[in-house]
Formats: structure tokens, C-alpha cells, sequence
């Protein structure tokens, strides 16, 4: 495990700041195996490469001066290779290659265009550059993506449409193909030149650093895939034409005012994770607290975020915490020490998780579903929550286990309209196993002739007035009889009625009107005939599902989809969220449960589906749990309560002869 520090420019340009700097890092050296100097503050795009050289210079004597001091590795991070956004652009020199153009025509002040020949001459010599100012290693940022926020999707600069070799010539008239609903073909070409246009200019990022020195490491930095989707999402291919062996999986978690908010970014992470390619090595996760103040992130949640992400598949973490301005370091202090007391708990973490998958219940995505999409009232570009596979990270927070990886996946969740992502094959495959559907997603399976595989069909579309009342039905135990109102006048959603296509269909839910009328079923369990369990819940499946009924009737019918194979369950209604690596014969396991309440939990009743004979809480050296039902490969124990806003590491393994 590599714990490294990202260090900003402006640390860097003064004697008196670096030496703050310098002493602050003596003080904390087990928070900092590695340090990561940025070339730049800014996110504007322009640099003059006469500046940019200086600023090499000055980054490869400060590097020197760091391995004096006894840092071992030091590398560099070019924080702008296209622009992240538009920033500064009244203070910085202008951009004089061809700028970034937006799907309507606007112009960017501080990003560019990524085939501007002028601009790929330019880069390749600042990233030249910084390889023969002797780093260890070099970081490429995540602004490397064909959305820049600030003027939208691109680029549309006639350079780029020219690149494209189809007519139409025009912006206006691309842009309005690309809008039509039967442009399908259209858009997936428009995607693939997307990923090619990355992967090229990666390509000449690591022929420039290597050229000049091929012992330096690369390392990319990418973003979660609902938000850069259109750039085509391509990590394998963008990795290995950098030739990488690092990368930095991302996504946004920069304060704590949503807490919880650190699980849902840990599933982005890893959704990125197993897209890695085997040649990447080192996965480093970027603790982030833009803009780096005190108050914006307790120690504790750096902390917990940072264990999520180690659990997620990260095997580092790189801080990107300290102050920007020049200033002095105190403020950081109790996270530094924080860091340093949590070290040997996330070193067993890594070292206990290395080569296991995470375990859990897939959400089906199709990361080029903006290739795949359909387009409704003539706008492509949207950014329709509808395909945002995040809505459902809500279900880890009520205790499902998650997993990005579909190959270990023990059931899945196919949700809004990712489904019209999925080919024809690929939904029967999804459907011949454990599934949860909603309402959406049947829609699309009923467009593909494909209902009858979840053996229910939509009747009536309510958008007001009914709650749900959960059945008496045995699959429920005892959530039956209870209700719940999602409230629809607050919140944009619509109820479906299912009517049922086969006998077998189970009745789990059904619609109340607020005059006690009964509306029909609005959740059900089928068994198909290619063996796949399916359930579909077609009233707000995804919102207000925090009730103790709701919340285990949920697990309990995803376990049954999965014909009781998940890994792990948590028998008391709290709020928290596991995450679970396992081996693929089930005798060793890794768990981090996060308590995402402000209370404590109290002793919890946890089941784990391995046959381990050994279950130890925090690390290898920790206390064993005493636990029953080894015989039966499911392992049953009762863990001390966590602490509020808290982690608890739990790690599971085979007895081995002769030893304890």
C-alpha cells in the first residue's frame, strides 16, 4: 500500500513556503510514501512553454531536494493537459490554438481542442518536459475527456468534424444528426471517434515521456462514467495506450455534508477499478477536499472514505488535501496524525483483499450507454438521470453488498433506462439469473418483446394519490401487512400497476389509493423459464426504502433471487453499508461494514456465506469473533456496535492446520 501527498505548485515557488512544507511532511513521514508535485494551480489550459519550463526546472530541483530529505519517490502531476473548465481566463494568456467547441457552437476560454495539431506539438513538449526534470513518475489528470464543463459537449471545431470523415460538414448539421432519434449508428460512430481521439492523444503523452526517459511510470486519472460517458469510457484502451501502471479511479467527495455520499463514490471507484487492465498496478485512490479547508472534512470521514476505497479495489491513496495558498500547515495536523494511526489497519486491509473480487450484487451498466441510448424531444446531450446507475447506490446504505465486477456477481439490479444499453442477448442474460427490474426497465424489456421473462406487463400508470401495502406473501416473512408512502406529490415519480402473464407470479406489493382502493400489484417474483428469478418494483423502488420492512424485504427477496448466495447480511435494520471481497471458493474474506448513521449501531447479528473457521475484527492480529456454522459454509457472528460516522474491518479465513 502506497500513501502518497499531492503537493500544489504554490508550495513549491517560495523558499519559506517550501520550507513549511518540508518540515510539516518530516513530521508526518509514515502519511507519505510518495510525493505528487503539481505543475500548476490553475485549471486554465495555457501555459507559454518558455514559463512552462522554468516551472520544470523548478519542480526537478524541488524533487531533488525532497529525495535529500529523505522522500524516496517523487513525481509530478500536469494538473491540465485539455482544461478542466473555464477558469482565469482574464488573468492568464489567451489560448492560441484552437479552442474547445461546445455542441452549440460556444467557444472555450480555457480548454482545447484535442486535435489541434499546434496543441498536440505543445503538450507533447510540456509533458517532454517534465519527464527530463527526472520524476519517478508522472500523473496525467482527469480533464482528459471530450466534456468540458462550461461550454458542453465537443469538440465540434471544424478540425475535429473533419477528423470524423462523415458528412455532414457543418456543426449545426452534425449536431442535429446526432439529435435525431434514428441516428443511432450516428452516435455510436461519434462515441468510438471519441475513445479513438483519447487513446491517440495518449499515445503521444507517453511517447513524449518515454522518449525522454522510458523508466518513468505513467499514471491516469479518470472519472466516474455516468458523468464522462460520452468520451467513450474506454480505460483499458486509454491505459495501455499510455502505457500506464497506475491509475487513479475518481469521482466527487469533497466535504462531508452528505456523508454517506463516500459509498457512493467508493461504487464509482470501483466501477473504474475493474476496468483496469492487468498491467496496472498501482490503483490509488484520491482523498479530496476541494478547496482544501479545515472545516470542509472531518479527519474521521477522510478516514472513511479512505477505507471504502481500499475495500472498493484501490491499493493506495493519494491526498489531495493540503492548502493551496501559501500559509502555514497546522490545520492539517490532526488528519495527518489520523492518517498515520489508521496506517496498519488499511495495510492488512490491502494486503487480506489483494486478489479477491468484490462480492455482491451487480448494478447492470453498460458504460457506452451514450452510444446505445434513445433520444427523445431532439436532445442527446442531456445528461438524463434516468441513465445514472448511482441512483441505486442507495441500496448499499440500507445493507445490500455492491460489486461493479458482473463476473462474481451473485444476482443484479437493472434500473431506468440503462436497459436500452443492453443488446437483445445480453438483457436474457441478465434475465436468466437474480434480478431486480423497476418499472422503466420493464418498459424496455416489453419494446424488445422481452415482459414475458419477468412474466408481469404494465397495466395503469398512476402519478398520484396511491401508496403501497406489502402482501402476506411468505418471500416477505415479516415485512407483510406493512405500508409505505413515498409521498408522490413531493417527488417527481410514477406508479405502474403489473398485471401478471403467468400463474406463478408472486404478489409482493400492491397499490392503495388514498380511498383505500385497491390498484394492483406493484411488485412481484417470478421464476422464468431460462431459471432466472426476477423481481420488479414498479413503485419508487429506489426512494424512501429506509423503513426496518422495506429494507429487509428488499434483502430478503434479493437473496432469494440469487437462490442464497449473498455473501453477506446483516440481520438488524441500521444503516449501514458492507462492502465484501471473497475468494472465489468462499474460504477467505475481507468486510468493511460503514455505519452511516449518527448512532451507534449496537451488537450486530452478521451472516457471512463462507466456510471460514476464523473471524477477526479490525486485522489479522485482532480479537477472533466467536462465530457458529462453520459446517455449513455460512459463518453467523455478533460484532461489537460501531461508532457513529465509523468503519469496522472484518477479516475471514480457513483455519490452517496446527495453528489457531
Amino acid at each position: 500500500m502506497i500513501l502518497s501527498q499531492r503537493i500544489d505548485f504554490t508550495q513549491l515557488d517560495s523558499d519559506v513556503q517550501f520550507a513549511r512544507l518540508v518540515e510539516f511532511l518530516k513530521r508526518h513521514r509514515t502519511a507519505a510514501d510518495e510525493l505528487t508535485l503539481f505543475e500548476d494551480r490553475l485549471f486554465h489550459g495555457y501555459v507559454p512553454i518558455e514559463e512552462f519550463r522554468e516551472r520544470a526546472a523548478l519542480l526537478g530541483r524541488r524533487a531533488d531536494q525532497l529525495r535529500a530529505e529523505g522522500f524516496g519517490r517523487v513525481g509530478f502531476n500536469m494538473r491540465v493537459t485539455l482544461g478542466h473548465i473555464e477558469e482565469g481566463w482574464d488573468f492568464c494568456p489567451p489560448l492560441p490554438f484552437q479552442a474547445f467547441v461546445g455542441q452549440e457552437g460556444a467557444l472555450s476560454k480555457s480548454c482545447f481542442c484535442p486535435n489541434s495539431r499546434e496543441f498536440r506539438q505543445y503538450i507533447k513538449e510540456k509533458y517532454r518536459l517534465l519527464a527530463e526534470a527526472r520524476p519517478d513518475f508522472i500523473w496525467a489528470d482527469d480533464d482528459i475527456r471530450m466534456y468540458q464543463p462550461g461550454v458542453g459537449y465537443g469538440c465540434f471545431c471544424s478540425e475535429c468534424i473533419d477528423r470524423f470523415g462523415l458528412s455532414p460538414p457543418t456543426r449545426a448539421r452534425l449536431v442535429e444528426r446526432l439529435n435525431a432519434p434514428d441516428e443511432g449508428k450516428l452516435r455510436a460512430a461519434w462515441i468510438a471517434n471519441n475513445t479513438a481521439v483519447i487513446e491517440d492523444l495518449l499515445k503521444d503523452i507517453g511517447g513524449a515521456v518515454h522518449e525522454a526517459d522510458p523508466e518513468i511510470e505513467m499514471g491516469l486519472m479518470t472519472s466516474d462514467p455516468f458523468w464522462v460517458a460520452y468520451s467513450g469510457q474506454e480505460l483499458d484502451r486509454w491505459l495501455n495506450a499510455l502505457d500506464a501502471r497506475r491509475a487513479r479511479p475518481g469521482g466527487g467527495f469533497w466535504n462531508d455534508r452528505v456523508p454517506c455520499m463516500a459509498v457512493h463514490k467508493a461504487i464509482d471507484v470501483a466501477r473504474q477499478c475493474v476496468c483496469c487492465p492487468a498491467s496496472v498496478t498501482n490503483i490509488q485512490y484520491e482523498m479530496e477536499s476541494i478547496p482544501y479547508q479545515k472545516l470542509h472534512k472531518s479527519a474521521q470521514s477522510a478516514l472513511n472514505e479512505c477505507t471504502l476505497a481500499l475495500i472498493a479495489g484501490c491499493n493506495g491513496i493519494a491526498f489531495n488535501a493540503l492548502r493551496e495558498l501559501p500559509g502555514t500547515f497546522e490545520d492539517y495536523e490532526d488528519l495527518f496524525q489520523a492518517v498515520e494511526r489508521e496506517r496498519p489497519r488499511w495495510e492488512a486491509l490491502v494486503d487480506a483483499a489483494e486478489g479477491l473480487p468484490l462480492a455482491g450484487v451487480w448494478l447492470a451498466a453498460n458504460d457506452l450507454f451514450m452510444a446505445q441510448r434513445r433520444v427523445e424531444n431532439a436532445d442527446w446531450f442531456s445528461q438524463d438521470q434516468q441513465y445514472n446507475v448511482g441512483n441505486a447506490y442507495v441500496l448499499a446504505e440500507i445493507g445490500l453488498p455492491l460489486t461493479a465486477d458482473k463476473t462474481t456477481a451473485c444476482a443484479s439490479v437493472l434500473t431506468g433506462k440503462m436497459a436500452e444499453a443492453f443488446s437483445d442477448d445480453e438483457l436474457r442474460s441478465i434475465l436468466s439469473g437474480g434480478v431486480l427490474i423497476d418499472g422503466t426497465a420493464l418498459q424496455e424489456l416489453a419494446k424488445r418483446s422481452l415482459e414475458h421473462l419477468a412474466g408481469v406487463r404494465v397495466g395503469r400508470t398512476y402519478d398520484n394519490g396511491v401508496w403501497e401495502l406489502l402482501t402476506e406473501h411468505p418471500l416477505n416473512g415479516a415485512s407483510g401487512g406493512h405500508g409505505r408512502d413515498a409521498r408522490m406529490s413531493l417527488w417527481p415519480f410514477v406508479a405502474l400497476e403489473l398485471l401478471p402473464m403467468k400463474q406463478e407470479v408472486a404478489a409482493l406489493a400492491q397499490l392503495v389509493g388514498y380511498d383505500g382502493s385497491n390498484c394492483g400489484a406493484c411488485m412481484t417474483a417470478y421464476e422464468n423459464e431460462l431459471g432466472g428469478r426476477v423481481i420488479t418494483a414498479a413503485y419508487a423502488p429506489l426512494y424512501a426504502i429506509d423503513s426496518s420492512a422495506k429494507r429487509n424485504q428488499i434483502i430478503a427477496l434479493i437473496d432469494w433471487a440469487s437462490r442464497q448466495r449473498l455473501p453477506i447480511i446483516i440481520e438488524k435494520a441500521v444503516r449501514v453499508a458492507p462492502l465484501i471481497r471473497m475468494s472465489a471458493d468462499r474460504d477467505r474474506f475481507v468486510a468493511v461494514l460503514a455505519n452511516l448513521s449518527c448512532d451507534p449501531t449496537g451488537v450486530l447479528d452478521v451472516r457471512v456465506r463462507a466456510g471460514v473457521d476464523v473471524v477477526r475484527l479490525e486485522g489479522p492480529a485482532g480479537p477472533a469473533l466467536a462465530i457458529s456454522g462453520k459446517a455449513t459454509g455460512e459463518v453467523t457472528m455478533t460484532l461489537p456496535s460501531i461508532s457513529p460516522w465509523n468503519c469496522a474491518v472484518l477479516f475471514g479465513r480457513k483455519q490452517e492446520p496446527n495453528k489457531e
